[in-house]
């Protein structure tokens, strides 16, 4: 029996000393006590990667960092999409919200206190799609005074949301034939950044494998918000050539976490967008930004 209606989910594939940094600074977040843990092994996608999985299987067997509540390891490989996919849903059978995470993550101390809370107060707002954890560098300004902001593109790094919202979600994406060809309905979709419209052309013509896009899609469809904290909580240390989809080297998505003691946070009902942040946050995912980390790498 669960012992509350959110679950806090972790999914791993190979990288244990990425996953071991990244346990040891979640067992450091106040509150994860409070949490059910489930923990999502993926399988090998072949017979030389057997080796990683097993290590990082006798791992979280072993491991004191977390009380898991359990462990899932799946024999076969479904990868990144299909693993989060099914065990997300999974999980909405029981809790009526999740807190969902990945191992090459780490996370201020305050992380999950503005987390519960925003799930909390935007609990029966059907504007709000989820909540993130990250934020990247965007110049907010030192007189900005929230505790948050609203974008129109959900983050898949330290991110959170309800049951009811992740139901809605078109996984096969029905609305795509007469989306491919709409210029007014992409330059829409574009707003919360110009890599959008070409991931989702590039998801459903088999060119990618990405959960993250179908929901960022379905948000735009259903023109709901995501909320963003004004210092972010949660810091990718996974980009490279271990990472499954991110392994270029780049430092668009670089952020300074929180060091702070603020452990109450005030949210307010979403109205609309901050176009001054908004078009920050595009910034990061320009066409010029991208086209920089490839000349890099």
């Amino acid at each position: 029996m669960s012992r509350n209606s959110t679950a806090l989910c972790i999914f791993t594939f190979n990288r244990l000393e990425t996953l071991k940094r990244s346990l040891a600074s979640l067992s450091q977040c106040e509150g994860i006590d409070e949490l059910d843990i489930h923990i999502f092994s993926d399988g090998p996608r072949h017979e030389t990667e057997e080796i990683k999985v097993t290590a990082v299987r006798n791992f979280l067997k072993t491991q004191s960092l977390l009380r898991v509540y359990r462990f899932y390891f799946n024999p076969v490989n479904q990868g990144l999409a299909n693993a989060i996919i099914n065990g997300v849903s999974q999980l909405f059978k029981t809790y009526s919200s999740a807190i969902v995470l990945e191992d090459d993550l780490i996370y201020s101390k305050n992380f999950l206190h503005f987390m519960t809370s925003a799930l909390s107060s935007y609990k029966a707002d059907q504007n709000v799609y989820s909540i993130s954890g990250y934020s990247p560098k965007i110049g907010l300004g030192e007189d900005y005074a929230k505790d948050y902001y609203f974008l129109p593109r959900a983050s898949s790094w330290g991110w959170a949301t309800w049951k009811d919202r992740w139901e809605m979600v078109d996984w096969e994406v029905s609305s795509y034939t007469s989306f491919k060809t709409n210029i007014r309905q992409r330059l829409r979709f574009a707003r919360g950044g110009s890599d959008l419209p070409r991931m989702l052309d590039h998801q459903m013509k088999g060119k990618i494998d990405s959960w993250a896009i179908r929901f960022v899609y379905q948000q735009f469809l259903n023109q709901q918000a995501t909320v963003y904290p004004a210092i972010s909580k949660v810091k990718n240390i996974g980009i490279g050539a271990e990472a499954t989809h991110t392994k270029k080297k780049t430092t668009r998505f670089d952020t300074v976490l929180d060091q702070g003691k603020q452990r109450s946070f005030q949210f307010e009902a979403f109205n609309e967008y901050d176009s001054r942040i908004v078009k920050s946050f595009r910034a990061v995912f320009s066409f010029w930004r991208r086209l920089s980390d490839h000349l890099r790498s």
